[in-house]
């Protein structure tokens, strides 16, 4: 099943590349001319980006993805697949909201933009028959991802206006946010 975004170039700006992080642009290459220094940065965006920078995830790292990422055994677009396919993204992005509403929140933080009707029902669907798996490797190996980020841009916002999680909105609903960081 061949899943592609129906986004069109009126939804977009362009993102400077002064306003984002990148590693490099050699898409035939793994290694980062980056610092250790820089690349736990780029780590630190990446995480933030997934997760928004509402929440302490300082705790919540995943020590064998950041480890393979900080020694270029992962590129950024297998690392954001891979964070997307986490417990944690599953335990506090997915399990607190309906298939529909992940989508959104994955098209928001993932592909910089606010996805449309016919593309919610679509991944949605693709998400509920095959799995949070196949989902996020569809979602980072598009068309759109790739063109937009290619392996090692570290996704950001490319939408002139995106919904409530670029609005300084909690990712959880307030009580289990008091609950979890009291």
């Amino acid at each position: 099943m061949q899943i592609q975004t129906l986004a069109t170039d009126n939804q977009f700006i362009l993102a400077s590349q002064d306003s984002s992080l990148f590693l490099e642009n050699v898409e035939s290459s793994r290694s980062s001319s980056l610092s250790v220094m820089d690349k736990r940065d780029c780590l630190q965006a990446i995480y933030r980006r997934l997760f928004k920078d509402n929440r302490n995830i300082d705790f919540h790292h995943n020590e064998a993805l950041d480890s393979a990422y900080l020694n270029n055994e992962l590129t950024t677009q297998e690392m954001v697949c891979k964070l997307i396919c986490s417990d944690m993204f599953v335990n506090y992005i997915l399990a607190n909201n309906s298939n529909y509403r992940f989508v959104q929140l994955c098209f928001e933080r993932v592909l910089g933009r606010p996805a449309i009707q016919a593309e919610v029902f679509q991944w949605s669907s693709l998400l509920a028959s095959e799995g949070i798996e196949a989902f996020a490797e569809k979602l980072t190996t598009s068309d759109e991802y790739i063109n937009a980020f290619g392996l090692h841009q570290i996704p950001h916002r490319r939408a002139i206006k995106l919904f409530s999680s670029e609005q300084n909105l909690p990712a959880l609903p307030i009580e289990l946010s008091i609950k979890r960081y009291q």
